[in-house]
Order: structure tokens, then C-alpha cells, then sequence
């Protein structure tokens, strides 16, 4: 983790944008072709397609519904759909990575036309990746034995790719396809560092309009070191987040996602939107999102499912935004703010307490 963190760091302080996208292009090769290849490779050792396809319902597979109110059901069909429309939203129009890309193309059409590629091979790269588990279910269900002692497909899925990789790929390929596992942690890796060191430059430092354009690129580089090195600590510590691959990529993603889209969203189609609450709409909208996702570890009860993180941290930000806009803050002063804020942040200190109780 150090290692690739350290790489990724240095090549985006070094090259910038040109450098991540260069890089993001050829890491995107590197884990498709992976993927393949560990399909390719189950499909001959198994004989055909038809012997890992799953044509039934898994015993390991949790029942999905349609539709549940009870926050205990780990995943339906309409909470998945909400899951997707609300990310893809709040992505496209508010995450610095995906304004990034709009902003490097030449114009609109090229923006709307790169857009449109991305979300067809996202599709593509979902179904493939997808292919991937199923064929490491049917090579595992017809191997058994072949499961490490004291694991599970139900409760240790995550680790079955990385121990198929390790043991039953041939010396070389099983080297390709752990660097397409690392290709794909440093092409998130490498964007987002880029990004938010350039929002930090265009939107704090730069404003003053001091010092010369080779002292902003160094300034530049420095964030970018930094930001990486604040990054693959925090990554240090992601296995106290309870839950498998894809609830932990929720619970921390979907926290600041959808803050984030509550900004956006109140800045541009809000006209009687203030700062005063668009900051308290967004924490608001991130406190939500993080009661919901760490209910358990806060309440010492049965989880809640992390299909309705999302939800939650969205209509809380939606409600309060708009709601603390109209709160006379405008141009009043900090120490009216402060009063306003202590007295926004009220609500927010009993649910705690009530939790905390509960």
C-alpha cells in the first residue's frame, strides 16, 4: 500500500494532469485484461462456459426483495437502483474527478461525448467484472476443497480473488493480474490527489495572485505530496470500517459524495441558498449519511443497511440546506453565524444523545 501509494504520488506531483490521464488509460488496459484472464483461464479449466455460469440462485447470495422498510434488509432491488441514480448524480455533477475530466476536454460536446463513453464502458467493465465473480463462484463451488482452512465463500468472498491469484494462476499471469488489482487503486489514486490539489489552488491559493507561476507549480507538487502522503495514511486504517468491499466503499465514499452534490445543488438551483446554509446543509447531509452507516458501532444494535446511506444523507441536506438558507445570516457577522450555527448544530447534539442512550 506504501509502495504503490508512493509511486502514484510521485508520478502525479511530477506530470499532472497529462500524467493521470497517460497513466488512467494504460491502468485501465491492464485491469480489463486481467479480468479477462482470470475468466479465460476458469473457462479452460473447468471445460466451457456453461460449467461456472450460474444458472440458480447461490446458497451464498443473499435474497434481494424488491422492496423492504426494514432498514435490517441488507439489499432490494429498489434500494439498489436508488443507490446507482444517486451516485451517478452526485458524481457527474459535483466530483471534483469527473469535473476534472469535463474541464480537460476541448468544449461541451466533447464533455457530453466523453461522458456518454464512460457510462457505456462502465457498463461494460461492470457486466466483465461481474463475469469475474461468477466464474471464481463456479470454479470455488466445484473445488471446495481448494478454499483455504477457516474461510467461507459467504463470509470470506473479498479474499477468494486475491487467494485465486496466489495459487492457482501460473507463475507470470498471477504477476499481470495483481498489477491490474494495483492499476486500479492507482487510477482512483492518482485523480483524486490531482484534484483536490488543484480545487485547493484555483480556489484558495490562487486568489491572492502572489508569487510566480513556477512558485504555483511547486506549491502544486508540495499539495500533491502531501495529500497523497494524508491519503495512504487514512487508507491505513479503512479495515476498522465494518463490512465487505462494497459496504466499506459505500460508508466512506457516499459520506462526502453527497455533501458535496448538496453544495453544488444549493449554489446553482437554490436562489435564496446562503453560505451559512449550505455549510450546515452539507454537514448535516454528512452527519446523516454517518449515523446510518455506522449504526451499529454507534448503537451497539444490528446494522442498517447501506443501501440507505445514500438516501438519507441526501434528503437530510435536500431538507436542511434550504431550510438554514432562510435564517437571517447574510452579512451579519461571525458572531451571529456562530450563535446560528451553535444553535443548528442542536438538533444534531440530541439525536446523539439519544443514540449514545439507545
Amino acid at each position: 500500500m506504501i509502495v504503490a501509494g508512493f509511486v502514484t504520488v510521485i508520478y502525479t506531483a511530477l506530470g499532472g494532469l497529462r500524467a493521470v490521464v497517460i497513466t488512467d488509460v494504460t491502468q485501465f488496459f491492464i485491469l480489463f485484461g486481467g479480468a479477462v484472464l482470470t475468466i479465460a483461464l476458469i473457462n479452460r479449466e473447468l471445460g466451457s462456459f456453461y460449467a461456472w455460469f450460474p444458472t440458480s440462485w447461490a446458497p451464498n447470495w443473499d435474497v434481494q426483495p424488491v422492496f423492504s422498510l426494514d432498514p435490517a434488509v441488507r439489499a432490494t432491488v429498489v434500494g439498489a437502483f436508488l443507490n446507482s441514480l444517486i451516485y451517478w448524480i452526485c458524481t457527474a455533477g459535483s466530483d471534483q474527478l469527473a469535473i476534472q475530466r469535463y474541464l480537460a476536454t476541448r468544449d461541451a460536446t466533447a464533455a457530453r461525448r466523453a461522458f456518454l463513453v464512460n457510462s457505456v464502458a462502465g457498463i461494460f467493465i461492470t457486466v466483465v467484472l461481474a463475469l469475474v465473480g461468477f466464474a471464481l463462484l463456479g470454479f470455488f463451488s466445484v473445488n471446495p476443497h481448494l478454499i483455504p482452512d477457516g474461510q467461507s465463500l459467504l463470509e470470506d468472498a473479498d479474499y477468494i480473488f486475491p487467494h485465486y491469484v496466489a495459487n492457482y494462476l501460473p507463475i507470470g499471469l498471477a504477476g499481470l493480474v495483481i498489477v491490474a488489482m494495483f492499476a486500479a487503486v492507482m487510477s482512483s489514486l492518482d485523480s483524486g490527489i490531482n484534484s483536490v490539489s488543484t480545487v485547493i489552488m484555483v480556489d484558495f491559493l490562487n486568489r491572492s495572485n502572489r508569487g510566480t507561476e513556477r512558485h504555483h507549480l511547486a506549491t502544486a507538487r508540495y499539495l500533491t505530496v502531501g495529500i497523497g502522503v494524508a491519503v495512504v495514511l487514512i487508507s491505513s486504517i479503512i479495515d476498522k470500517v465494518p463490512g465487505n468491499i462494497q459496504e466499506v466503499a459505500v460508508k466512506t465514499n457516499y459520506l462526502f459524495l453527497v455533501p458535496l452534490f448538496i453544495l453544488f445543488f444549493l449554489a446553482l438551483f437554490v436562489s435564496f441558498a446562503t453560505p451559512f446554509g449550505a455549510a450546515f446543509g452539507a454537514i448535516y447531509s454528512f452527519l446523516a449519511g454517518a449515523l446510518i452507516a455506522f449504526w451499529d458501532v454507534l448503537t451497539g444494535q444490528p446494522g442498517v443497511s447501506f443501501q440507505w446511506i445514500a438516501v438519507v444523507s441526501l434528503l437530510a441536506g435536500l431538507i436542511f440546506g434550504p431550510l438554514l438558507s432562510m435564517l437571517p445570516t447574510r452579512e451579519k457577522g461571525w458572531k451571529t453565524n456562530l450563535m446560528w450555527g451553535s444553535l443548528a448544530l442542536l438538533p444534531w447534539l440530541l439525536i446523539s444523545y439519544l443514540v449514545a442512550g439507545h
